[in-house]
């Protein structure tokens, strides 16, 4: 079964431990990819707004241990949990479900991998689906989480992980179009994309 804990470190480094509040980024002030708009009812934008007076601010929020704690426990519980990480039997596959859900939103993440699964959906020997295609719904039911198994064991792992890959890249690249003020973030989101 996969391990939170590897899906948390990657993508805190792709995020970085950055407490910014870029103009340009839509959600607004952020800390390690939480971000006000997104996540509000996180309880570290309240021990962060007291850190704010302090001497020090950002370097003591960086710093500060219980601040880090609230956050691995809401990124789990928010994230992790949503996916239903803990059963998802392998790693790569829920390190990057986990990264996109965090990034793009849980739905959109969820309906990546069952449009993924679809998309691998066809037997070349028997000219037939393997299993019904799954409702994009984003939801991860045991229908989905099944799929990912069955869909592991026929050796597709590799190509779960490329579909997602383009279905980010490819969201990406429609915000990019659709707004070219996030052009500044493309490279970064690139480089999130195949990591």
């Amino acid at each position: 079964m996969a391990d939170f804990s590897f899906a948390y470190q990657a993508t805190n480094q792709a995020e970085g431990k950055i407490l910014e509040n870029n103009s340009a980024d839509k959600g607004g002030e952020t800390y390690w990819g939480l971000n006000r708009a997104s996540d509000s009812n996180w309880l570290g934008w309240e021990k962060i707004d007291f850190m704010r007076l302090a001497q020090g601010f950002p370097q003591i929020a960086y710093q500060d241990v219980g601040l880090s704690t609230l956050h691995r426990l809401y990124c789990q519980q928010k994230y992790w949990y949503s996916i239903r990480g803990d059963e998802i039997k392998n790693q790569s596959i829920a390190d990057k479900l986990y990264d996109i859900c965090f990034n793009e939103g849980i739905g959109e993440g969820i309906k990546f991998i069952q449009e993924s699964i679809n998309l691998l959906n066809f037997n070349a020997n028997t000219k037939k689906p393997y299993i019904p295609d799954l409702a994009v719904d984003g939801i991860m039911g045991p229908v989905t989480l099944g799929a990912i198994q069955n869909f592991c064991a026929l050796g597709m792992t590799d190509y779960i992980i490329k579909s997602l890959q383009v279905e980010q890249g490819s969201r990406y690249k429609d915000i990019v179009r659709g707004d070219s003020t996030q052009r500044e973030f493309y490279k970064g989101w690139l480089n999130r994309t195949f990591m």
